[in-house]
């Protein structure tokens, strides 16, 4: 299979400029991505040095997210059922067909390709591709169409951040089962899973790819924290660890800050609870 990256996370906030402007008070510097099609969603973009970046997605009018949403193609309203906090991620490769070749020859249905993007504030549309297990939203496999730097143009200036991130270092995913969640997830990549890292209240097995580590997680106590989120937002990311240079910005970020999103500059997470 060809080569798989982090491509980006996901957080749902209310209103982006409201959280960019929080997620700046917390180190960050981020531009605005855009509005996808439809015009039901726009996004405020972070982008790290390794490539990846943190999306902070809302809702054009937040009047549309008074009622739960069913997941369709024509928008992504569905991402608040949960409220503010992670609500997906995204893997990236160069060329979507070798993913889903891995996919049909390991025996699964394929939802797409389904074909993404988002007009830029200079007009530009931005176009990508992508695929995921039928039956299962994350972690999904984007490809880009258009020109990568469109998407997310990645600098040394925008991806510098006062905060000392570079990049993305573990993310935990929760699963309901991790059995069957590590022989998806070894379909999507093309790798074999890794004995897990321990996390308390949970079975755990790990995906290196190339410099981040992923750990998918089951809960097995109905009164931890992953379980909670598990039961709210389904299968997206639990925990981001974000690698960073400045030593004394070691520590979780503030929850409320952070529009929910559970991130940690550094350091260790040795519970759920």
């Amino acid at each position: 299979m060809t080569s798989i990256r982090i491509d980006h996370v996901i957080v749902a906030v209310l209103d982006r400029e409201v959280a960019a402007r929080d997620y700046g008070a917390l180190g960050f510097q981020s531009l605005i991505g855009g509005t996808h099609p439809g015009g039901h969603t726009h996004n405020c973009l972070i982008p790290l040095a390794d490539g990846a970046y943190i999306e902070l997605v809302s809702p054009t009018d937040v009047n549309q997210i008074r009622v739960k949403h069913e997941d369709c193609e024509e928008h992504w309203l569905y991402c608040f059922n949960a409220g503010e906090g992670f609500a997906g991620y995204a893997l990236g490769v160069p060329d979507i067909e070798p993913t889903i070749d891995g996919l049909k020859k390991a025996g699964y249905l394929v939802d797409g390709p389904r074909r993404g993007g988002r007009v830029l504030p200079d007009g530009t549309q931005t176009i990508s591709t992508g695929v995921a297990i039928a039956g299962q939203h994350y972690p999904a496999v984007v490809s880009d169409i258009t020109p990568r730097q469109w998407r997310i143009p990645t600098t040394p200036e925008n991806s510098t951040h006062a905060n000392g991130v570079t990049g993305i270092e573990h993310l935990f995913a929760s699963v309901h089962n991790l059995d069957e969640a590590a022989q998806r997830y070894a379909a999507l990549t093309g790798l074999k899973p890794q004995q897990g890292t321990p996390l308390t209240g949970a079975r755990t097995a790990d995906f290196q790819i190339e410099s981040s580590r992923i750990t998918i997680a089951e809960p097995v106590m109905s009164d931890s924290a992953l379980y909670e989120d598990l039961c709210l937002r389904g299968e997206v990311p639990f925990l981001i660890r974000l690698r960073t240079t400045d030593k004394s910005r070691i520590g979780m970020l503030d929850l409320l800050m952070a529009h929910q999103a559970r991130f940690e500059l550094g350091g260790q997470f040795a519970s759920s609870s």
